[in-house]
């Protein structure tokens, strides 16, 4: 008996291309479904951020003196948060059709967005060290937890998220991508 006989009943298959064959279209509907339900998402969070975060400004900026650490930190983040969502609404209508704006407002909206995320980020770990340093080192707290060193402290904070955000800044620009403008950071 032959060793290659017994593969005698194999298919060929055709691998030629025909230029008339369409690509697939079943990612069609998760696009329908995303352009649909992320504005309205976006729209959501962006309101109730904006309410949520807007009335705490209003209170730690009117009811109440900003003495302690903890109402600077929550300052802070409540602004920082703010800025983080301010960009959503450009967000919402680039999720359901295309980038409009130009590439000024794709690099304006890349810079609030992540200084917002990036300042969100180095608050909660500020606000963290802080209850860490009062808990665990009370008597060292009481000498460095002031309202100096907390605007101090966030001052310094904002300029590392700017500085942090600025290569987003630089890379980010609007481009045509199948047809269609996008907003998207281009590395080199």
């Amino acid at each position: 008996m032959n060793p290659t006989s017994q593969f005698t009943g194999t298919t060929e298959y055709d691998y030629g291309y025909d230029e008339n064959t369409a690509p697939c279209n079943e990612g069609n509907n998760f696009r329908r479904f995303k352009s649909f339900f992320l504005p309205i998402l976006y729209c959501l969070v962006f309101v109730f951020c904006l309410l949520g975060n807007s009335l705490v400004l209003w209170v730690l900026l009117t009811r109440k003196r900003l003495t302690t650490m903890t109402d600077i930190c929550l300052l802070n983040l409540a602004t920082s948060d703010l800025l983080f969502i301010l960009p959503l609404p450009f967000q919402a209508y680039y999720a359901s059709d295309q980038w409009v704006f130009g590439n000024a407002m794709c690099k304006i909206m890349a810079g609030i967005y992540y200084t917002g995320f990036y300042s969100s980020i180095f608050f909660i770990t500020f606000m963290s060290v802080d209850r860490y340093i009062a808990i665990v080192h009370a008597l060292y707290a009481t000498r460095i937890r002031t309202a100096t060193c907390g605007i101090v402290t966030s001052l310094i904070l904002w300029l590392v998220a700017g500085l942090a955000s600025v290569p987003n800044i630089m890379f980010s620009q609007e481009l045509e991508v199948e047809q269609s403008l996008q907003c998207v950071p281009t590395y080199p």
